[in-house]
């Protein structure tokens, strides 16, 4: 009983350790989904503690993953969740993260800047905004890479 709890704790732990990392409560609940299906699981197989082999039963049981080097479709999210998992319950951390936020190149920051406050005072909604400042920033990186400097 205390080691089914130990997976709920190390599951409780990681939802806290994404948030921190910047994702967003929406993304925490879509994993947790498969995590409390993995609960279900193990639960009803005996199982006591999580491991990488138990998550690969789990996958192959519940979601039908065939090749999880190669998942298909609906399998992608399950699989990211349980490596989500494996990877905390191994390390205390996710294995290659890297902090999503970057930079506006210096040379185009004031241009960024005044696009932002148009998009502003055009009034865009929150969503809107988010996603085009996203794609505009990717774009002023793409132009930074290539040696561009100035629009």
């Amino acid at each position: 009983m205390e080691l089914k709890q130990l997976l709920s704790i190390q599951i409780e732990q990681l939802k806290k350790f994404l948030l921190s990392c910047g994702y967003t409560q929406k993304s925490v609940d879509f994993y947790s989904h498969c995590w409390n299906r993995l609960q279900i699981y193990a639960n009803e197989n005996g199982f006591t503690s999580f491991s990488a082999q138990i998550g690969g039963e789990f996958l192959k049981s519940v979601y039908e993953v065939a090749d999880f080097n190669y998942p298909k479709g609906s399998e992608k999210k399950p699989v990211r969740a349980i490596r989500l998992l494996e990877a905390y319950v191994e390390t205390g951390k996710m294995a290659g993260y890297v902090k999503r936020i970057s930079d506006v190149p210096e040379q185009f920051s004031k241009a960024y800047s005044s696009y932002v406050e148009k998009l502003h005072f055009l009034g865009q909604k929150p969503k809107s905004l988010k996603t085009k400042k996203s794609r505009i920033r990717k774009f002023l990186l793409y132009l930074d890479e290539k040696g561009i400097s100035d629009l």
